[in-house]
């Protein structure tokens, strides 16, 4: 997998998107959720939308990507939805792609 690194328009906080190999769209690895009230402390910080990936991508999203998870949040009706908010490894950037 490949990742592509940008920026959140509506804050400039960190947003980063998950392709195959190939370069075909496989999820996105980052939610803004300043609208909750939610806000990243820095650009080495994002939350990852867990009720919208299976297993098996959370894993290598965490194995690639992540170096620790800080706390859970939930979000949505009921908070039914859940993301984690994690601290990025210091070297993610060499494993992202850049597009502005």
């Amino acid at each position: 997998m490949k990742y592509i690194e940008s920026r959140y328009i509506f804050d400039g906080m960190t947003a980063i998107q998950m392709l195959t190999d190939e370069g075909e769209p496989w999820c996105t690895v980052s939610v803004n959720l300043s609208d909750y009230g939610l806000v990243s402390q820095d650009s080495d910080h994002i939350f990852i939308p867990l009720y919208k990936l299976d297993d098996e991508t959370v894993q290598t999203i965490l194995n690639d990507l992540v170096e620790e998870v800080e706390k859970e949040v939930c979000i949505g009706y009921n908070d039914s939805c859940k993301c984690a908010y994690v601290r990025l490894k210091d070297d993610w950037r060499e494993r992202c792609e850049v597009r502005v």
